[in-house]
């Protein structure tokens, strides 16, 4: 897969509406007939060469579809990073618009089935909202990730389906298969890891704020992994959440909602590994914390993650015994 030259991005002289440049449907050209067939790198080159000579405003609807191909595609993370934050900076100094704006477009996209699109924009917005972080900022920073999280569940469904329609012969559609939850493991999940991390490395921020911030994408991250089965990774993943709960709360750590939910999860994957005596104590340990959050909405959200949690706890019980 040719690399974007990113030195190729013209500024404009003056600031576009985002509406005006920004759709949820692409319109109609060649690229999207070799995209339904998959021929990415035909794609590719069609959108480079337009790519090289465009304004400003078709420049940033290439950056949104070359992240498109090179997510699909399946080449490294580092250059859809790369692709990223190119259009971010285009954004930046040539179009006029705020986080909410693009936050809302996100959620457009997301409704309209444009999952890798919505990905994108969610991370955008990450972006956006970096340089204006207050409380109600960090819940709406949460729901972005959680939304990307939500794209790649949606993102799944249609690839699955896609793949069991082909006809093609089984090693055909097992390699498709493995494509994507390659594309999913080695560039959707760190892309999530991205966005966590430029949070993280905002100034001004609580530490207790930002560590609590952390735990909740931390729980993105794996419920992601979970999808394509990377229990093991899921395993890690949480670990090294708890740990940092521990490290800033001390003994209070359990108060807070996301620890039953990560102590629950990693009794899941330990379950799906037939780790049946781990999964029980983590279990266990689930329900203890759920009853000591309090930073739950609704009594009955809390009533229903226990039930939850004990039912798991019988069936894993029942498997040791």
């Amino acid at each position: 897969m040719r690399e974007v030259k990113l030195s190729e991005v013209q500024k404009g002289y003056y600031k576009f509406k985002f509406s005006d440049v920004f759709t949820v449907y692409d319109p109609n050209e060649k690229y999207l007939d070799l995209m339904e067939k998959r021929k990415y790198e035909n794609a590719f080159i069609i959108l480079h060469q337009q790519h090289i000579s465009g304004s400003v405003g078709l420049q940033a609807n290439h950056f949104k579809n070359f992240h498109e191909i090179l997510i699909l595609s399946g080449v490294s993370n580092k250059q859809a990073s790369e692709v990223r934050q190119a259009m971010i900076s285009l954004m930046r100094e040539n179009i006029d618009v705020d986080a909410d704006e693009i936050k809302e477009f996100a959620d457009e996209l997301q409704h309209s089935l444009k999952f890798l699109d919505a990905m994108l924009f969610y991370f955008v917005a990450v972006a956006f909202y970096r340089s204006s972080l207050s409380s109600k900022t960090w819940k709406i920073l949460d729901r972005c990730v959680f939304m990307a999280t939500q794209c790649i569940d949606g993102f799944l469904v249609i690839e699955t389906s896609v793949i069991e329609g082909m006809k093609k012969s089984h090693d055909a559609m097992i390699e498709a298969s493995d494509n994507l939850k390659s594309s999913v493991e080695h560039q959707l999940i760190p892309m999530i890891k991205e966005m966590k991390e430029m949070v993280r490395d905002t100034d001004g921020t609580m530490e207790q704020q930002k560590c609590l911030y952390d735990s909740w994408c931390a729980h993105r991250i794996e419920h992601c992994q979970d999808l394509v089965k990377d229990h093991d990774g899921r395993i890690n993943t949480i670990n090294e959440a708890i740990s940092a709960l521990r490290k800033c709360f001390g003994y209070k750590y359990r108060e807070y909602q996301v620890v039953g939910i990560l102590l629950s999860n990693l009794g899941h994957s330990y379950s799906c590994l037939s780790q049946f005596e781990p999964a029980e104590r983590y279990y266990q340990h689930a329900i203890t914390a759920y009853k000591k959050a309090k930073d739950y909405s609704s009594p009955k959200k809390k009533a229903d993650d226990i039930e939850a949690s004990l039912n798991n706890l019988k069936v894993v019980q029942t498997m040791l015994h």
